[in-house]
């Protein structure tokens, strides 16, 4: 929200069915998602007007499969993206807490129009 103005329905679309999640695997997720949000706000879709950030989610067997997309507006003043040449901490984490916490993965695309990112998670392992 602290990216997004009043009434602004463009921006972020969220899509997907509604799943229980329990205090661990939120610490897990909510680090996750501020990790990804804040490199959105610096780097990728939200760091310039125009951009745009689709999340959808859905379940699949016993797991959750989760997109995070984004894309650049029209006018981004720092070109097309390209893929980091090294890791950062906060990605790693990110990475750590989706295998070791959430039993799943997460893999970032980059693609010159912003990032794609997947993450799969135990329907087990949210629950906790």
């Amino acid at each position: 929200r602290p990216h997004l103005q009043p009434g602004d329905r463009e921006t972020l679309t969220l899509d997907g069915p509604a799943l229980d999640v329990g205090s661990s695997a939120a610490t897990s997720l909510a680090l996750i998602f501020h990790e990804i949000a804040t490199n959105a706000a610096k780097y990728g879709a939200l760091a310039e007007a125009g951009g745009k950030l689709a999340v959808s989610w859905r379940r699949d067997g016993d797991a959750v499969m989760l997109c995070w997309q984004e894309t650049l507006g029209a006018d981004a003043a720092r070109g097309p993206v390209t893929t980091p040449a090294t890791k950062g901490f906060g990605t790693q984490l990110a990475t750590t807490s989706a295998t070791s916490q959430l039993k799943g993965g997460i893999h970032f695309d980059w693609k010159p129009s912003g990032v794609i990112i997947t993450l799969n998670a135990s329907l087990d392992a949210l629950a906790r």
